[in-house]
């Protein structure tokens, strides 16, 4: 009996980025090049694709049926602004293949929080495979979405180390600074009056009254209204 190689939920969801990606008018000759990298690079994400590829398929053919419930929505929408079908499209699909699952890590954009209680610290791997140390008293939050990844650092200390991907660009907001991967891992200390920021490896951009960018090495402290 031949057998499938599974599919786990960072792979289906990955297969519905590029598929939403190579699909879209911002598509670029490396994306392409990119995503025939990630076809080779495991048995099953042939597999996840072509089986988003079948239920988008299935939706383009609803989409283009008549029936009396279609009619009545469109008429009902001419007078409403005009939603995005890869949007709506790329909805069902999440509801296809477990629409818990993916909230329960972050997606859809609504928020999870992690909470590192006194005298405890955390790993937490998130949906895209990039990992979280939370150090003791650390709390924070992860809202993902197809298009970015965004982790709000409330308070306490976490080390990121991150899975770049130039399409979805990751950004941690510790007070009044945004810090923004370029594919590194770096750690971020949210203190009363200042944050932390230190660079173990790769580039990071510190945006707070202005931009600051961050080599392996460096470190960085921002006050509560410009660096020192």
């Amino acid at each position: 009996m031949k057998t499938h190689p599974a599919i786990s939920d960072l792979t289906r969801q990955q297969a519905i980025d590029w598929l939403l990606k190579l699909r879209s008018e911002q598509c670029s000759p490396s994306d392409r090049e990119a995503f025939n990298a990630w076809l080779a690079g495991d048995p099953s994400h042939q597999l996840a694709y072509d089986t988003v590829t079948s239920h988008w398929d299935r939706l383009a053919v609803l989409k283009t049926s008549d029936f009396p419930a279609r009619s009545a929505a469109l008429s009902y929408r001419k007078n409403k602004a005009r939603p995005n079908w890869a949007y709506s499209a790329a909805a069902v699909l999440l509801l296809a293949f477990g629409i818990c699952a993916l909230h329960q890590r972050g997606w859809l954009g609504v928020p999870i929080t992690y909470i590192a209680e006194k005298g405890d610290k955390q790993s937490v791997t998130l949906a895209d495979g990039s990992v979280v140390e939370l150090n003791t008293e650390t709390e924070l939050s992860v809202r993902y979405s197809f298009w970015q990844r965004r982790i709000s650092l409330v308070k306490g200390e976490a080390f990121f180390t991150v899975k770049h991907d130039a399409g979805r660009p990751f950004e941690v907001k510790a007070g009044n600074s945004t810090i923004r991967d370029i594919g590194t891992a770096f750690d971020v200390y949210l203190k009363p009056e200042r944050v932390e920021v230190a660079v173990q490896e790769g580039l990071v951009e510190v945006e707070s009254t202005d931009k600051r960018q961050l080599r392996a090495g460096q470190n960085l402290v921002v006050a509560s209204q410009r660096p020192v």
